[in-house]
């Protein structure tokens, strides 16, 4: 049985990246960038986003602290089983999913529609 390690360097500069990501697309849930309140700014807004739960111990601890700083940023994530992740993105329930797989042929299709 192996174990995954989470605290190597390559995975925090991936959740940084994530957490970055995130707040680029900070906006209200469920509205378009047409809609966005305009005080939304990297640092600012609300956005949503599913995380597979493999990823909990890493992104809780990022997300907290990414609010103590930003506290106008408002991050909400939800920790679910990968498939579930999937369908809150193809579903447009939420802006970001982080997953650790690639996607599948079906799954871009969906997204580049």
């Amino acid at each position: 049985m192996t174990s995954t390690n989470f605290s190597g360097p390559r995975t925090l500069l991936g959740a940084l990246l994530v957490l970055t990501s995130c707040l680029a697309a900070c906006n209200k849930q469920g509205g378009t960038e047409a809609d966005a309140d305009p005080t939304d700014t990297p640092t600012s807004g609300h956005v949503s986003i599913s995380v597979d739960q493999t990823f909990a111990p890493i992104l809780e601890s990022q997300v907290d602290t990414f609010q103590k700083l930003y506290p106008d940023a408002h991050l909400k994530a939800s920790y679910q089983p990968e498939d579930s992740v999937m369908l809150d993105l193809l579903n447009d329930k939420v802006k970001l999913a982080i997953i650790s797989r690639d996607l599948n042929a079906k799954e871009k299709a969906e997204l580049e529609k």
